[in-house]
């Protein structure tokens, strides 16, 4: 096996790109969502699969392997040379009985709230990233969409310009639209820069915080707190984790879901208010989680949104599930002379309206910025046997 890996990975000669898997070292499954930081502050994330493509053009002297769940591991480049698969070991929670006594959760959160203006960065900054969205209908796959972007914000607006994109056709029926795209993932998904839901301060009391203890996260001590609605209101519907950073209070992660029950309910009372006429579509899921990485001026910035939507489409009595998946890496933070940019769509209507059909699938190549999954490149197989 390392012997494939030398000749995969000698990639600062032969090849484009070093290929490596990050895996759980006592289960053996692939870790998602794992960030791999460079010393040159570029950085990338593995995919659902575990896997990630460095790019030849960055030589970093060493890696930095980071995840919450997990020990943060640093690989130099001549230990990737050899290794296809780098193995992470489950991170220790601690849980302190003095801690536990002394720590108010509730308390804690809404201190991290009051630091939020002065945690995160406000400065004029520019954002390089890529963002992918895939939709499928039922298990087949109907529509692919990516772009490389560059963002501009100056603390209170961001804009954000399409450098490059492709898209499939869509494929869906009846046609399940998609708009908003990557200012809707900036604008709508950042909850700790817009405070809202379960960090509004004036809707505290309708969640229950509870501390579940103490992680070292790359140098940092970091709290686990998880949050759920305290009632049947239904208004209050996420549950979930955050993780906090015990020295400056930052929100480090955000991770939740629907409450299933109530979401329930709320689509019981959509299916009942819609007309059989017309396509009607009923929230069944939503998954998220949002990260933020510390900078080298000691703020913290927005880095990775997941996101996942399940949606019962019911239209002539034929129900289908749309499942929409949508992932948003920065991949750089340029704080030294940004450059403006204007957003290139509307946002409101068809974002992918700037965007060019991609109309060869089967040469849809990979990205390193974020690697295709098995469950993508499925997804693109679907799509290019239904244009057949």
């Amino acid at each position: 096996m390392k012997n494939y890996a030398f000749y995969l990975c000698f990639f600062f000669v032969q090849i484009t790109v070093c290929q490596n898997y990050i895996y759980d070292l006592d289960t053996k499954s692939p870790i998602e969502a794992a960030g791999i930081y460079s010393n040159d502050g570029f950085w990338i994330i593995t995919n659902t699969d575990g896997y990630f493509e460095y790019p030849k053009d960055k030589t970093p002297d060493s890696l930095s392997i980071s995840h919450l769940s997990y020990t943060t591991k640093t690989v130099t480049s001549q230990e990737l040379h050899y290794k296809d698969t780098i193995f992470l070991s489950q991170s220790p929670i601690i849980l302190d009985q003095i801690v536990l006594r002394r720590f108010n959760p509730k308390d804690t959160v809404l201190k991290a709230i009051g630091k939020i203006d002065q945690n995160y960065i406000k400065s004029t900054h520019n954002t390089i990233g890529f963002y992918r969205q895939s939709l499928q209908q039922n298990d087949i796959g109907v529509e692919m969409l990516e772009v490389d972007f560059i963002g501009y914000s100056n603390g209170a607006n961001t804009s954000t310009k399409i450098l490059k994109a492709r898209r499939s056709e869509n494929y869906s029926k009846p046609e399940f639209k998609i708009h908003g795209g990557v200012v809707n993932m900036f604008e709508n998904g950042d909850f700790v820069k817009n405070k809202e839901h379960f960090l509004d301060p004036n809707k505290l009391n309708r969640y229950v915080y509870e501390f579940e203890g103490q992680i070292p996260y790359q140098d940092l001590a970091v709290y686990k707190i998880s949050f759920s609605p305290n009632s049947d209101n239904i208004e209050t519907i996420r549950k979930g984790v955050m993780y906090i950073d015990s020295r400056s209070l930052a929100i480090v992660q955000v991770s939740y879901h629907y409450d299933k029950e109530k979401l329930t309910r709320i689509s019981k009372v959509e299916k009942e208010n819609t007309s059989a006429k017309n396509p009607s579509y009923v929230l069944m899921a939503i998954e998220n989680l949002i990260r933020y990485k510390q900078l080298q001026n000691g703020k913290w910035a927005l880095i990775y949104i997941k996101s996942y939507n399940l949606n019962k489409g019911l239209y002539h009595g034929n129900s289908n599930n749309y499942h929409l998946r949508a992932k948003l890496v920065i991949n750089t933070i340029r704080t030294d002379n940004p450059v403006k940019v204007k957003t290139n769509y509307n946002s409101t209507k068809d974002f992918s309206k700037v965007i060019e059909k991609f109309d060869n699938i089967t040469h849809w190549d990979d990205n390193y910025r974020l690697s295709l999954s098995v469950l993508e490149k499925k997804l693109l197989m679907d799509i290019q046997n239904q244009k057949k």
